[in-house]
């Protein structure tokens, strides 16, 4: 690991946290190709090291959202934040053209051996199935899956059907082609009104119907939505296809710490297809648990556990205790 570059100190507010963070721009990886922003609060000597983990076809934005930020939240409550961009997303290169799901693993194992293990994952999405294939592969203090993917497709019948249909027609796709996301994100965030109506009837939504602030949620998709490559939702379409985890072997009665996190109106993470994570895990430091609208007020969706509305004062803190704990 390489420190890049280092941005002034910067004073930040999220919620009613006010401080000043360094940021820093660092290089990774088996060949230096990934990229990191390490922030830290220029106060509190940080006593705990958490690595951030994007979800499929997103970047460091997915973390980090110019008007609400989940990484500078964790830094000024005191930890050493890294926030990773995946092979070939954001800042980071790819050190191959056919990007699939295990170099995604590779890319998280070779920052978490740096550490020494001494560091907690939190992973979104395919992230989590990141976070929990690399922990089965080596050591770490603990995994938080935040709407992170065990068993894709899993609840969702269009998800599995639309798997079914790519892995059909795989052998004509071109697994190595690239695709770029951000114009469908900037198109989203552009029609706020229909498409957050339109969460209420989609089979695969983003984010549950009024969670998000406009300009907060156009910032999100604007930045956040970056490229990916077609070979990585090829290997999802497979698993979706199968049934099948395509890192169970991996993660199968790992003794790693676990919080495993799911919202109740989540069509791309349901609670079917996160609850194995916990299932499979041995640990006696692990966790399950549903954001609903019986316990906490509100209906909670994909992008929104992590930079909607409520989520600072509902999610993120449950999350904040947690890792504490470890």
């Amino acid at each position: 690991m390489h420190l890049t570059s280092k941005e002034p100190s910067v004073e930040v507010t999220q919620g009613d946290l006010l401080g000043t963070l360094d940021k820093e721009i660092w290089t990774g990886g088996i060949e230096g190709h990934l990229s990191l922003v390490r922030t830290v609060s220029t106060v509190k000597e940080p006593k705990l090291r958490v690595l951030l983990i994007h979800g499929f076809a997103q970047n460091r934005y997915s973390w980090d959202s110019p008007g609400r930020s989940f990484s500078d939240w964790l830094a000024l409550n005191g930890l050493e934040v890294w926030n990773l961009e995946l092979s070939g997303h954001g800042r980071s290169s790819t050190t191959t053209q056919k990007v699939g799901f295990d170099n995604y693993v590779e890319d998280a194992v070779s920052v978490i051996e740096h550490f020494a293990g001494d560091v907690v994952l939190i992973g979104h999405s395919l992230g989590g199935s990141v976070a929990y294939a690399a922990a089965g592969k080596t050591g770490v203090r603990g995994v938080v899956g935040l709407a992170a993917i065990y068993q894709f497709g899993e609840g969702n019948e269009f998800v599995r059907w639309l798997c079914r249909l790519t892995t059909a027609i795989s052998p004509i796709l071109w697994s190595s082609m690239r695709i770029k996301t951000r114009g469908a994100g900037s198109l989203l965030g552009r029609m706020y009104g229909l498409s957050d109506i339109m969460g209420y009837t989609l089979p695969m939504s983003g984010w549950w119907p009024g969670s998000m602030e406009r300009e907060i949620l156009a910032d999100r998709l604007e930045l956040g939505f970056d490229w990916t490559n077609l070979n990585v939702w090829l290997d999802m379409s497979r698993w979706a296809s199968s049934g099948e985890v395509g890192f169970h072997s991996d993660w199968v009665e790992s003794a790693t710490p676990v919080f495993a996190i799911a919202g109740d109106r989540d069509t791309l993470a349901p609670m079917s297809a996160v609850r194995g994570a916990y299932d499979q895990c041995t640990s006696e430091k692990r966790a399950l648990r549903e954001f609903d609208l019986y316990e906490d007020g509100f209906h909670w969706g994909h992008l929104d556990l992590v930079l909607g509305r409520e989520a600072p004062e509902i999610v993120w803190p449950e999350i904040l205790q947690w890792v504490q704990q470890l």
